[in-house]
C-alpha cells in the first residue's frame, strides 16, 4: 500500500467518528415524542394543578436551567423537548407571573404567583428530571438534576 493511500485511510478512520458521530456536547439526540406538550400533560396528570400552572412552573425551572447551563448545554436539553422555545415564550402571557427566574432562589416566588406552593418547586424539578431520564434523556436529566437541587 502506498503512503498516500495509507494516510488517507488513517485520516478517515480518525475523522469518521467526529464527522458522523459528533462529540458528546454536539451529538444529535432523539427528541422525546410529544415534546413539551407531553411533558406538561404528564405533569398535570401526576402532580395536579392547571395547565397554566404546569406551563408556568415548567417555564420557570427551564429558564433557570437555561441561565445556569449556558446555551450549548441547554440546547441539548431543548433538543430533547421540541417546543421548549414556545413554552418559554408562552410563559410571558401568564398574568401575574412576571419575569421568569434565573436562579433557584427566585423559583418559589414564581410558583407562588402561579398559585402553587414553594414546596412544588422540588416536585416539579423531580418530575422533569425523571421524565427526561425515563424517555432517553439520561444525560440531560443529570444536568438538570444538578441545577434543580435545593
Amino acid at each position: 500500500m502506498d503512503t498516500s493511500r495509507r494516510n488517507f485511510i488513517l485520516s478517515a478512520a480518525v475523522l469518521a467518528p467526529v464527522v458522523f458521530g459528533g462529540c458528546a456536547a454536539t451529538k444529535m439526540l432523539n427528541p422525546i415524542s410529544g415534546g413539551t406538550d407531553a411533558l406538561l400533560k404528564g405533569l398535570t396528570g401526576s402532580l395536579g394543578g392547571s395547565p397554566t400552572q404546569a406551563l408556568g412552573g415548567t417555564a420557570a425551572l427551564m429558564n433557570i436551567a437555561k441561565s445556569s447551563l449556558g446555551a450549548e448545554k441547554f440546547g441539548s436539553v431543548a433538543q430533547l423537548l421540541p417546543g421548549m422555545d414556545g413554552l418559554l415564550g408562552q410563559a410571558a402571557n401568564i398574568p401575574g407571573l412576571g419575569a421568569l427566574p434565573t436562579s433557584m432562589a427566585g423559583a418559589a416566588s414564581s410558583f407562588q404567583a402561579l398559585g402553587l406552593s414553594p414546596s412544588d418547586v422540588g416536585k416539579y424539578g423531580s418530575y422533569i428530571t425523571d421524565y427526561l431520564g425515563k424517555n432517553g434523556g439520561g444525560s440531560a436529566a443529570k444536568m438538570l438534576g444538578g441545577v434543580f437541587k435545593p
